[in-house]
């Protein structure tokens, strides 16, 4: 995907999306371990894929199952990126593990809601058992992310 235009590839999805389909609606379990479109458009960093990870998530629907490529990145983690509120929620309301570590970089899905200032998605973690003494491998805890931040407390 990163070789693409972004227009395009968001073309081509939103017209996969508007057409009904959703990936493995034919199977019961499916291979949870294997990257997905969504890892790679997360991948980008970029507000570019922005719409284009929310699209994708109409695509991937079953929150049941939190799909995970080689770094160890979920489904949930790229919902905690982008600010998937709609996602996240599905995904803890199936019981998805709101304390899962991302491998290659030990963050939990509230690091990675709290560094992209995904307010309302922290708070959902919490309310779900987020563990908020993690620290990833840089040895940041929430707390720590947050100091970091500047907020207007007006």
């Amino acid at each position: 995907m990163h070789d693409h235009k972004p227009y395009l590839v968001h073309y081509i999805i939103s017209f996969v999306v508007r057409s009904g389909y959703r990936h493995d609606q034919l199977w019961d379990k499916p291979a949870l371990r294997r990257t997905t479109p969504l890892h790679y458009a997360a991948s980008s960093y970029s507000f570019e894929w922005h719409s284009l990870v929310h699209e994708l998530f109409q695509i991937y629907n079953r929150y049941d199952d939190n799909y995970d490529d080689k770094s160890g990145l979920t489904h949930l983690h790229v919902a905690c990126i982008y600010g998937c509120e709609e996602a996240v929620e599905k995904f803890l309301e199936f019981g998805q593990d709101s304390n899962c570590i991302w491998r290659k970089t030990g963050e939990s899905p509230m690091h990675l809601a709290l560094a992209c200032d995904h307010a309302t998605i922290t708070r959902l973690l919490l309310e779900n058992r987020a563990d908020p003494n993690l620290a990833h491998t840089q040895g940041m805890t929430a707390l720590h992310i947050i100091s970091q931040k500047k907020y207007d407390n007006d």
